[in-house]
């Protein structure tokens, strides 16, 4: 990607993985890597008129490729082989000023942020059956959402929140600087400016 010859952003600002695929979301559209192949396989460039597009985050999700841009969100099917046109893409949102970033599924629904200017504040976001509702308003900057089969996790930069499949707040880390927090079996891991943070059963374990 850095090589390739395009005058736009070439930033990787997430990476979904999927069975045998890899999806990165770049600063110019999302590009399909072939892990059992080693290989780049497909680029898909879907912004207006074929243009160069930022796209924040994916998810796959009834087996549609959900794109979170800047100031949209697309949707593209996975059983339509030419993807790389932009014209095989929908809208699920009209453009407006708002910037779609960190995105997860959880419970069977599509949870994203929804970044709000200029008055930099954060909205949680749920998207289920072609209809969106706001779960949480007024997070100051969400870096990040991951989710096991029961939790969904919540990671601003003044701590990390940890929902039920209800939406209903049931645990919280209030630490400053967070960037990222996966589960890993019965082990919470908060990535933070400082160094990785270890909790089991709630409560803490090391720092790394």
């Amino acid at each position: 990607i850095k090589e390739k010859n395009i005058i736009a952003d070439k930033q990787i600002n997430h990476i979904n993985i999927v069975d045998d695929y890899a999806y990165l979301s770049t600063g110019f559209g999302i590009i399909v890597f072939n892990l059992a192949k080693n290989e780049f396989t497909d680029s898909y460039i879907i912004g207006n008129g074929g243009s160069y597009i930022n796209v924040n985050s994916t998810v796959i999700y009834n087996n549609y490729l959900y794109a979170f841009c800047s100031n949209k969100i697309l949707k593209g099917d996975l059983n339509n082989p030419f993807l790389g046109n932009y014209q095989n893409w929908s809208q699920v949102t009209s453009d407006n000023s708002n910037n779609f970033t960190s995105s997860v599924v959880f419970n069977d629904k599509i949870v994203f942020v929804n970044e709000l200017t200029p008055n930099d504040s954060c909205h949680l976001l749920v998207f289920e059956n072609d209809q969106i509702d706001t779960l949480t308003k007024d997070f100051k900057k969400i870096e990040h959402l991951s989710a096991n089969d029961t939790k969904l996790l919540v990671t601003e930069e003044l701590g990390t929140f940890i929902y039920n499949t209800n939406f209903e707040l049931i645990e919280q880390y209030d630490l400053w600087r967070c960037y990222h927090a996966v589960y890993d079996d019965d082990n919470l891991w908060i990535a933070r400016v400082n160094g990785l943070l270890q909790y089991k059963n709630e409560a803490y374990v090391k720092h790394i």
